[in-house]
């Protein structure tokens, strides 16, 4: 689950996939059928009608279309800072095995106590 705070990334994100997939002229179909991915779900997400798709799903999603979402924390500065939900998405994320940066690695690392 991404937090709430994350949400207009993911938004951002969902839009740029949209433009991404129709430029190279793929259905909801095809993307879906390459991602392992209902149409219908990618029609609800591509809508809004899905608050929290997910990060492990954007991602496929994303890998369908010959794309990778990095994940890097605009917030290195204050990762004494972060909330348990927030360090819990991080550890989820590198634990999902999405793509993330070498900063974003870092991140985990540090949250995992492994620096």
């Amino acid at each position: 689950m991404i937090p709430a705070h994350g949400t207009r990334y993911v938004q951002r994100i969902i839009s740029r996939l949209i433009i991404e997939r129709t430029a190279r002229m793929m259905n909801q179909r095809d993307m879906g059928a390459l991602a392992g991915v209902r149409q219908c779900s990618i029609s609800n997400i591509e809508a809004g009608k899905v608050s929290n798709p997910g990060l492990g799903t954007i991602a496929a999603l994303a890998a369908a279309i010959g794309l990778r979402i990095i994940v890097v924390p605009d917030y290195l500065e204050q990762v004494s800072r972060l909330d348990r939900a927030e360090m819990a998405w991080v550890r989820r994320m590198a634990e999902d095995n999405v793509d993330a940066s070498p900063v974003a690695r870092s991140l985990v690392r540090k949250l995992k106590g492994d620096d």
